[in-house]
């Protein structure tokens, strides 16, 4: 720092400054308890921040940059006095109302601080001109710059309007005489301040030193003159007096030895609305009631003194007023009355209060009878009496409530507690508060709060206890089922096996489910209150999912966005979002709630399908037979090239289509009644058909399967289907060397049998059935029930005895009943067949017939087909070789007649 070379400014500061530092010492030990004081002494302060700056600011060898951090010193004192003159004017105003309210105090020092960081920050002043005493400020055209000057005046304005109006209402002669003094010296520099420090460096002089800081002590001399001058710093007996006097809340009236009113102070004025020369002289008559005068008068007269009389007084605009009266003579050293003082107490208030609180007991008796609350009251003891709402609620007698008969009408899981809760509030003179049952006077348990209060005395001696209780049944009622949901809610949430996330509209965590902590390695501790985007999000989509954030929380839905998150350990887990914008109830948006799901797996099996549906396609349609899939309706919805070749379209332009596009209406309902069969029972047949194409008759077998998804769910009916025409004339071929030894067997191959209700029981079998069974004759056959000829449970696991009558129901609801069985020989063999149970009506009575296929064959060609069917490829490569097959086909069709032949 350069050497500071005094010259008249800088000692002229100087010197102010130890003259302000000895005013605050003086100030002090006057009196540093004074309020009024402590305010005078941190305005002098800071007049000795802003001397003390100047002392450097006021020398040209001072560099810019040390000129500057003095000025912004000095800014705290410069900024500051307007704030602490206007709680100086406050205090000194008796403005005890204001100086009471936290706001004040708030709106009082905020501004300044604010400021003072924007002088610092360079708003205020921003810069500075070297002159011949120094360096000059430059105030700045900015916004701070002239938020300051409001601020200035404004604080300052208010302040003198509080002292001049006291100035000049004030009756004090003292404080008349310190308001005139502050008033004054503070106008002084404040316009003499103003011109050097504001308006000259705004219009661009700077020749002027800024002297604001000097003439200011002119100001602080006159605060500290007017205060020792007129003894404000302590208190003597005749200002105590007269302070007293004219503070008083009372009415004060001197009345001499006639009753005639000497003088009043400034209540009496007030409460009687007479300006005080209008009362001099008066007799005191003039403000009492014709009622009370005469006998005011005869005691005025005789000497005597009046305590506490409640009357009125009548103002000078006829007003009649509740006061309460008291008087006592002035005597002098003889003892003679020379006078009398009155002090007068408005009690119009109090009157009306009393008023009040008689219509107020009135209306809480209303309200406790509309309310349904039960108003009680005890002794100090806390014993009952008598507590008649009680009685009247629970239809107890006045018998049987006293004391702690009360209780008995309290729920008896609620006594003790109650008790407990009762005894400590008596015992610690406490608030008493506690929730029980009430049995009403029909029996019924009601929910209750009680509170109660004690009425303490001043001693501290409790009165009487005074309580209510409040029906709460709905409110507990309400309580239990929110407590039920939230508790169903967060068990739904911390055991969903989903992700459930909540972010802040800035995108921050605000908390997850630990199913996410399961995803993604994190405790909701660690994370919780960072940016999710940051944290989880890859950087490479950060920006298009942010988009898709600030759509969400401007309620804008959306849902099924896919997405990565980075785990704790690196890896990143595919997931599905569904957003939920969260709401006050204002409307406002307070957050986003998103439902994620983990689909990692799912999208790696979604690849592998679609490269297994696509390898399959190519198998598929390089088979030769025919494939088509229909969905639950019958519609098609897929078909081989070899199928739609066959429907003469291409094999995109089936879907949609159903058999109706395609055959005539009676196959077209045909087919649609297989279909509906099929997926009804969810078994796979084959069908073997005609057709006509190109004027020949052929022959086509078709084997349709329900179709199911994952879940095991029919979805459609699966169907393949391939030319049999040559086989089926080998059949024909088979049929007719067959005839001739058709005379050797039954009418039927199949056996039939018939049952009869209630029992079931078979009541007949052809020969075919003994044969098959196994049984010695029709007899042995029928004597023995369905259920016995048939395993201990069916192929799916069902009791073979539970599932027959089943059969038997179906079959007797719709009239007839087609499905697959499992059946046993009397010789304990098993074997599959087919039933089909049909009902009729025989000799006016309600039979089943029941013809059963010994399935055995069948089945295993069946099961062929299924393996053919699952394995696309096996059953391409076996279908190559059909002539082959027809051949052997021949053979074994030779080799049957040759056996038939010799049978």
């Amino acid at each position: 720092m350069p050497e500071l070379k005094m010259n008249f400014l800088n000692f002229l500061h100087f010197i102010i400054l130890l003259s302000n530092i000895a005013l605050i010492i003086y100030l002090s030990v006057k009196n540093e308890k004074s309020l009024l004081n402590t305010s005078c002494i941190v305005i002098i302060f800071c007049f000795c921040l802003w001397d003390f700056s100047m002392i450097f600011t006021h020398n040209p060898a001072v560099p810019e940059n040390i000129a500057r951090l003095f000025y912004n010193i000095a800014s705290i004192g410069w900024i500051c006095f307007s704030a602490v003159f206007l709680w100086l004017a406050c205090i000194f105003c008796e403005k005890t109302k204001i100086l009471k309210t936290k706001l004040f105090y708030l709106l009082l020092f905020s501004l300044p601080l604010l400021l003072i960081n924007r002088q610092f920050a360079g708003f205020l002043v921003t810069g500075y001109i070297k002159q011949y005493y120094g360096w000059a400020m430059v105030w700045g055209n900015t916004f701070w710059s002239y938020l300051f000057f409001f601020y200035l005046f404004f604080f300052m304005g208010i302040g003198f309007y509080f002292i001049f109006s006291f100035w000049k209402s004030t009756e004090d002669t003292v404080k008349r005489n310190q308001a005139k003094i502050i008033f004054n010296t503070s106008l002084i520099p404040l316009v003499i301040g103003t011109i050097t420090d504001i308006v000259l460096p705004e219009l661009g002089i700077y020749v002027v030193p800024n002297i604001a800081s000097m003439v200011a002590f002119i100001w602080t001399l006159g605060i500290v003159y007017a205060m020792a001058k007129h003894q404000f710093l302590k208190i003597t007996p005749a200002t105590a007096a007269s302070n007293i006097v004219s503070t008083m809340a009372e009415a004060l009236i001197l009345l001499d030895e006639a009753g005639k009113i000497v003088d009043v102070n400034s209540a009496a004025k007030e409460l009687l609305g007479y300006q005080r020369d209008e009362l001099r002289g008066q007799s005191f008559a003039l403000v009492l009631p014709e009622d009370f005068r005469k006998t005011f008068l005869k005691g005025l007269a005789e000497g005597r003194s009046l305590k506490s009389c409640d009357t009125r007084f009548i103002t000078k605009h006829s007003k009649n007023i509740s006061i309460n009266l008291s008087v006592s003579p002035l005597k002098d050293s003889f003892a003679h009355v020379v006078g009398f003082v009155v002090v007068a107490t408005d009690i119009t208030e109090h009157k009306r209060t009393e008023e009040s609180l008689r219509a107020s007991e009135a209306r809480y008796q209303t309200y406790l009878e509309v309310t349904g609350q039960i108003g009680w009251t005890t002794p100090p003891d806390g014993l009952v009496a008598d507590m008649p709402a009680w009685r009247k609620y629970t239809g107890q007698t006045p018998e049987e409530v006293k004391g702690w008969g009360w209780l008995n009408a309290i729920h008896p899981d609620d006594r003790k507690r109650t008790t407990e809760a009762w005894n400590k509030a008596v015992a610690t003179k406490s608030t008493f508060e506690t929730e029980y049952r009430i049995r009403r006077n029909d029996g019924i348990y009601r929910y209750f709060l009680d509170r109660g209060i004690p009425s303490v005395l001043e001693d501290g001696s409790v009165h009487e206890w005074v309580g209510t209780c409040i029906d709460i049944t709905e409110r507990k009622q309400a309580e239990e089922a929110l407590r039920t949901e939230r508790e169903f809610s967060n068990s739904l949430i911390n055991t969903a096996q989903a992700i459930i996330l909540v972010l802040d509209t800035k995108g921050c965590i605000v908390t997850f489910n630990p199913y996410m902590e399961q995803v993604s390695g994190y405790r909701l501790q660690e994370v919780q209150g960072k940016d999710w985007f940051e944290t989880f999000i890859p950087e490479e989509i950060r920006p298009r999912t942010r988009e898709l954030f600030l759509k969400a929380i401007g309620d804008i839905q959306t849902k099924g966005n896919v997405n990565a998150i980075i785990a704790k350990d690196g890896h990143k887990p595919q997931t599905e979002w569904y957003d939920k914008t969260l709401k006050k109830d204002d409307g406002s948006v307070y957050g986003l709630l998103s439902i994620g799901q983990d689909i990692t797996e799912r999208k790696r099996i979604d690849e592998i399908l679609r490269e297994n549906e696509a390898k399959y396609k190519l198998l598929v349609e390089n088979l030769p037979q025919m494939i088509f899939f229909k969905d639950r309706n019958s519609v098609y919805a897929s078909c081989n090239k070899n199928y739609a070749r066959a429907m003469k379209i291409k094999a995109d332009e089936i879907k949609g289509k159903n058999d109706y596009d395609f055959y005539p209406k009676e196959l077209a309902e045909k087919y649609r009644a297989d279909d509906k069969r099929i997926m009804e029972f969810g078994q796979t047949e084959d069908f073997e058909e005609k057709y006509i194409q190109d004027g020949q008759e052929g022959f086509s077998h078709t084997v349709k399967t329900p179709a199911r998804d994952e879940q095991g769910n029919v979805i459609g009916v699966l169907g393949i289907s391939w030319d049999i025409t040559e086989r089926k004339r080998m059949e024909e071929a088979l049929v007719k060397s067959e005839h001739k030894f058709r005379v050797f067997f039954e009418s039927s191959r199949d056996a039939i049998m018939t049952l009869e209700p209630p029992s079931w029981k078979f009541t007949s079998g052809n020969s075919s059935t003994i044969k098959m069974f196994m049984a010695k004759n029709e007899a042995d056959f029928i004597c023995h029930e369905p259920w016995v000829l048939s395993p201990e449970r069916q192929p799916d696991g069902r009791a073979s005895g539970e599932k027959a009558k089943e059969m038997i129901e179906t079959a007797m609801r719709v009239g007839s009943n087609f499905f697959e069985w499992t059946h046993k020989r009397l010789n304990g063999e098993e074997f599959p067949a087919t039933v089909l149970l049909t009902r009729a009506v025989l000799a006016e009575k309600t039979i089943l017939q029941a013809t059963v296929r010994d399935n055995t064959e069948r089945k295993k060609m069946e099961e062929e087909i299924q393996r053919r069917l699952s394995e696309l490829e096996v059953f391409y490569k076996a279908s190559i070789g059909r002539e082959e097959r027809i051949l052997e086909l021949k053979k074994r069709i030779a080799g049957l007649e040759e056996k038939l032949k010799g049978i």
